[in-house]
C-alpha cells in the first residue's frame, strides 16, 4: 500500500510527506474536473505506461540523432573568428584615427602636441574625436607651420637634374640622397 501511495503522490505532484487525506482530496478534485470536461476524460483514460514508453522512445531517438554540422560551429572556430574580426577592426580604426589626426593637423585644427591625446581619444571613442575635430577652429598659424614643414622637406628632396642623373645611371634616388647627406656631414 505504501508503494501505491508513493506513486500517487508522484503522479499527483504532491509532497513526499502528503497523507492519505491530501491524496484523496486531489483525486476527488481531478475526478470532478474529468466529469465536467470531456477532453479531460479522454486524457484520463490514456494508459500511463503507454505514455511513458512513448516519451522514452522519443528521448532515445533524440539522443541517437546526429547533429547537422551545417547548423553548428565548433567553439574554437568561433572564438578564432571573433579574434580575427577584432584585430581587423583595430587595424581599420588605427588607420581611420591616423587619417583624421593628420587631416586635423594639416587643416590647423589640432596642435601637434595634442596629436597623441587625439589618437588615444580616437581609440576609445572615434565619434568623440571626429566631433572634437569638427568643432575645432582652423588656426592660420598652425596652417603656416604645416606649410613651412612641407617646404623644408621639399628643399631636402632631390632636384629634377639629380633625379634625371639617377635614372640615367640606374641608381636609386634614395641611395643618391643618402650619399649626398653623407658628403655634407663628412
Amino acid at each position: 500500500m505504501d508503494k501505491i501511495l508513493a506513486l500517487l503522490r508522484t503522479l499527483l505532484n504532491l509532497p513526499a510527506d502528503a497523507g492519505e487525506a491530501a491524496i484523496l482530496a486531489k483525486l476527488e478534485s481531478l475526478s470532478g474536473k474529468v466529469k465536467e470536461d470531456p477532453a479531460m476524460a479522454a486524457a484520463a483514460s490514456i494508459d500511463l505506461v503507454e505514455l511513458v514508453n512513448t516519451q522514452r522512445t522519443q528521448i532515445a531517438a533524440l539522443g541517437a540523432a546526429t547533429p547537422d554540422p551545417a547548423q553548428y560551429v565548433p567553439i574554437a572556430a568561433l572564438q578564432q573568428l571573433q579574434q580575427h574580426i577584432a584585430q581587423l577592426n583595430s587595424e581599420v580604426n588605427v588607420d581611420r584615427i591616423e587619417a583624421a589626426v593628420q587631416a586635423a593637423l594639416t587643416a590647423g585644427q589640432l596642435v601637434p602636441s595634442l596629436a597623441p591625446w587625439a589618437r588615444d581619444l580616437g581609440k576609445k571613442d572615434f565619434a568623440a574625436l571626429t566631433s572634437f575635430i569638427a568643432g575645432a577652429p582652423s588656426l592660420a598659424a598652425l596652417k603656416m607651420q604645416s606649410t613651412q614643414v612641407e617646404q623644408t622637406q621639399a628643399e631636402k628632396a632631390l632636384t629634377p637634374n639629380q633625379i634625371a642623373l639617377c635614372a640615367a645611371l640606374g641608381q636609386d634616388p634614395k641611395e643618391f640622397q643618402a650619399s649626398l647627406k653623407a658628403e655634407q656631414l663628412g
